[in-house]
């Protein structure tokens, strides 16, 4: 998967220029996020697809998210509960609401109550973090999107923002800033107790996102500016990635596979400062 992606990024950004883009004919949500969020910052006017991908391009709300006026209506179909057109996170209630869909897409009902849970706590970490950092002053929302495969067992899940990254975030904590001069962003994020804000008791919404994924033999890629960290199951490595303006967080896991945040937990050192508490 990381070999596409960075392809993909790579054209978007020769895209950006050209106004031309070579889109594949099997589209997935980080194709379309990352896509409206170029569009939008680009101020681009019209979009146009080949018709194998425009009518999933539009039930997924492409042009919606990139504030493009579509080619034709279409009408609302059932979901079915196999995708969450790209959302934008524009407000406080939006994080619930997508929140919400998204637990109800990736959950599988054989699983329990705990798994439940544990995909609740995860998704709700990512997309407050997505909200939260988005250029908003900027109409550029963050933007959220999934879909799920259920007869192949495969959910994918991507968050996108164009706020001031990883990177720079960090930098925001003084205690960071040799560490930073050295490590890769993206792969330091993912560490439990990293934050830019040391003393909000954050700092573990990335590190959870990460062993879920190893714990789901999943895979996880986090992309901002020219930096990565990808992690396949048990292999993990940061790298060199085209750039984004922003943030990218990409979630593969297989979904009959149970995410169990307490498993998580209790493998983890209690940060100074922290009570088991703030894990409930």
């Amino acid at each position: 998967m990381l070999n596409h992606v960075n392809g993909w990024l790579e054209a978007l950004r020769v895209g950006a220029h050209t106004g031309r883009l070579s889109c594949p004919t099997f589209l997935k949500p980080y194709h379309l996020v990352t896509l409206a969020l170029m569009l939008k910052r680009e101020n681009a006017r019209w979009l146009e697809l080949s018709e194998e991908i425009e009518t999933y391009a539009l039930r997924m709300g492409l042009w919606a998210a990139a504030g493009i006026t579509p080619p034709y209506e279409m009408t609302e179909n059932p979901t079915q509960n196999k995708f969450l057109p790209v959302a934008p996170l524009e407000n406080s209630a939006d994080i619930l609401s997508v929140a919400k869909n998204l637990t109800q897409l990736v959950y599988q009902h054989n699983l329990g109550l705990e798994a439940f849970a544990s995909v609740e706590t995860m998704l709700m970490e990512l997309i407050e973090n997505t909200y939260k950092h988005a250029r908003v002053q900027n109409k550029l929302h963050g933007l959220v999107c999934a879909q799920s495969w259920p007869k192949g067992n495969l959910a994918q899940i991507v968050f996108a923002d164009t706020g001031i990254g990883i990177k720079s975030s960090l930098q925001e904590n003084p205690l960071l800033q040799d560490l930073l001069s050295q490590a890769n962003a993206c792969q330091l994020a993912c560490q439990l107790g990293v934050t830019s804000k040391p003393n909000a008791h954050s700092g573990y919404g990335l590190a959870l996102t990460k062993d879920l994924m190893r714990q789901s033999a999943g895979s996880m890629i986090v992309i901002s500016n020219n930096e990565g960290f990808y992690l396949q199951g048990n292999q993990e490595k940061p790298f060199h990635a085209p750039a984004w303006q922003g943030t990218l967080i990409i979630l593969e896991w297989p979904i009959q596979q149970a995410l169990d945040v307490g498993a998580v937990y209790a493998n983890w050192p209690l940060p100074e400062g922290f009570e088991l508490d703030d894990f409930n």
